[in-house]
């Protein structure tokens, strides 16, 4: 336990280090200067759009640059020697995708909540946040094991948001019918674009029964927990010892 909180400051300083909560910062700051100038009636319709972004591609981005910066300063590998498990390294990185992804939402949710006078309900959005960051993190994870440079992990990341994110994206903004819902099932990424429009109570939102919600729910978590178990944590050494 005390390896893990002592691994955990670690990579918060880490983290400040990279400038990656500087970056989020900014990013936060982007999001509320263009809601802010889109106007409440139409920010309604996006704000829970730029949430699902950081939520999702940001969190990939995020484990990437972590673990290539380790593997650059070559700190992966003492760590492998010490008492520290390769599961509390893992939930320890997880832990810091998820405080990023909730330090982008509340900033940005706050903003419209009280500058802005959109509602929302705090409590599913930061369930939802965290969720969405977490099996995010292990498809970053499970992309870093396969690419062999971060070029390569960045090719990695359109290629998944082509096949992943897009399609949902297009769905949340209406370029596509809704009744084509069912071919994004397997998207990790449709859930955070459809379900935070229903967070942020916007009028007309694509509505979803609770079975399809907690179906939803449910894929999520085992797409997380399958992935750490039979590849993220296996082989998660691999990324100490490559050059």
């Amino acid at each position: 336990m005390r390896n893990g909180v002592y691994l955990l400051k670690s990579e918060m300083r880490r983290l400040i280090k990279y400038r990656i909560l500087t970056i989020s910062l900014a990013v936060s700051v982007l999001w509320m200067v263009l809601l802010y100038f889109l106007g409440t009636e139409t920010a309604r319709s996006f704000v829970g759009l730029f949430i699902a972004i950081d939520a999702t591609i940001m969190s990939m981005m995020m484990i990437g640059a972590s673990l290539f910066y380790e593997r650059q300063e070559n700190t992966l590998k003492p760590l492998l020697v010490t008492p520290v498990s390769v599961g509390t390294m893992i939930t320890v990185k997880v832990i810091t995708t998820i405080y990023v992804a909730l330090q982008s939402a509340l900033l940005v949710s706050l903003f419209v909540y009280f500058v802005m006078d959109i509602n929302l309900q705090f409590i599913p959005l930061i369930l939802l946040v965290s969720l969405v960051a977490t099996v995010h993190a292990m498809i970053g994870f499970l992309l870093s094991l396969k690419a062999k440079d971060f070029t390569g992990y960045l090719v990695a990341i359109i290629v998944y948001a082509i096949f992943f994110a897009y399609p949902s994206l297009f769905m949340a903004l209406d370029i596509v019918p809704t009744n084509l819902d069912f071919l994004l099932v397997l998207s990790p990424s449709h859930g955070a674009f459809i379900y935070l429009d229903q967070i942020f109570l916007i009028e007309g939102a694509y509505a979803y029964d609770s079975f399809i919600f907690i179906f939803s729910v449910g894929y999520l978590i085992a797409v997380t927990a399958v992935l750490y178990l039979k590849w993220v944590k296996p082989r998660y050494p691999e990324l100490a010892v490559r050059e």
